[in-house]
């Protein structure tokens, strides 16, 4: 079974066809993981709006699913976690004795990665299971 960490970003849908492609040629299936990571510091500015994070979260996920989710074919799992994306993912492989994991090589943008921390590095140091980086096809 192949993990694939998705997120709205090109470099997932980049991540995903190259997870739908190895998991057809492998003969298994795909299961597409979105995490959704709110920083501590936005949690904290959001306390004086009720439901604020959870309106987030699912606005979110709505985002991810209408892009990844029609590069998915039949029998894929879709996968909602919450937490911090390298470590939930690398939990949800291990969990399910995943074969590989694979990950965009760029998903919040250059920015955000200098201040979160890059998903696909995180997991080259966390994870067990092979990991498979797929740079985004040159524009």
């Amino acid at each position: 079974m192949i993990v694939v960490a998705v997120d709205a970003s090109s470099g997932s849908e980049a991540a995903t066809r190259r997870a739908v492609a190895l998991a057809e040629k492998m003969g298994t299936f795909v299961h597409a993981v979105h995490v959704v990571h709110i920083p501590a510091t936005v949690y904290a500015a959001m306390g004086a709006v009720p439901d604020a994070s959870a309106e987030i979260m699912k606005l979110e996920r709505e985002a991810v699913w209408e892009r990844i989710g029609p590069l998915l074919p039949e029998g894929s799992v879709r996968v909602d976690l919450e937490g911090y994306p390298a470590d939930a993912v690398a939990e949800y492989a291990a969990a399910e004795d995943a074969d590989l994991i694979v990950v965009g090589s760029r998903g919040r943008g250059a920015v955000a990665s200098l201040v979160l921390g890059s998903t696909s590095h995180r997991l080259i140091h966390i994870t067990d299971r092979d990991l498979l980086v797929v740079k985004e096809p040159a524009r």
